[in-house]
């Protein structure tokens, strides 16, 4: 419940996203349902994004998890509006053409280093390394959007029996890895 993040300590630190799944679906449901104005909805949205970038700004690397991974919880909670209300558009051509676009013009501009603010992107939700509100939108959902128009291309059936292929092996070595922290802090190994 208090997030299960603290990866130093034997306490599920690899489940964290049990409890910000949870928080996700909490806060989508509460604006999707509450709120009967659609400028609400987006206005909730946006300031969720907003509070997420804000305390990712001011959050210190080693401090633990962020009360109860609200600010992890806030932008998932954003990624999955832009999921919901999108779905109609992810298999245009436009939209696809506009994602791949996206993606060339960040990978060019990283790799011949013109911009800072590109070089310096990144994000991984559960450190709380999320900075850069306008590429924090793009890059994940561009990415989304091809991925999906490829699996798409797939026979029906293989695309998922692969992902589900994955996902059988990779979620118990997940959670394995807790195991050998607790051996290791047991033994005073570092």
């Amino acid at each position: 419940f208090q997030g299960g993040q603290d990866l130093n300590y034997f306490n599920c630190g690899a489940l964290w996203f049990l409890s910000c799944s949870f928080f996700v679906f909490l806060f989508f449901f509460l604006i999707e349902k509450g709120l009967h104005y659609q400028w609400l909805k987006v206005a909730a949205f946006l300031g969720l994004w907003i509070g997420s970038h804000i305390q990712s700004k001011y959050f210190i690397v080693g401090t633990g998890p962020s009360f109860l991974l609200l600010d992890v919880a806030w932008i998932g909670c954003v990624y999955l509006a832009v999921g919901y209300y999108g779905k109609k558009y992810i298999f245009h051509k436009k939209v696809l053409v506009a994602s791949i676009v996206v993606l060339i013009l960040f990978t060019v501009t990283r790799l011949t280093g013109v911009s800072e603010y590109v070089n310096g992107f990144a994000i991984e939700l559960w450190s709380h390394t999320y900075r850069y509100p306008v590429l924090d939108m793009l890059i994940p959902v561009s990415g989304f959007i091809i991925l999906a128009n490829l699996m798409k291309l797939v026979p029906q059936g293989i695309g998922s029996d692969l992902l589900s292929y994955i996902g059988k092996y990779t979620l118990p070595n997940m959670a394995c890895h807790q195991i050998l922290i607790y051996l290791l802090r047991e033994h005073n190994i570092n």
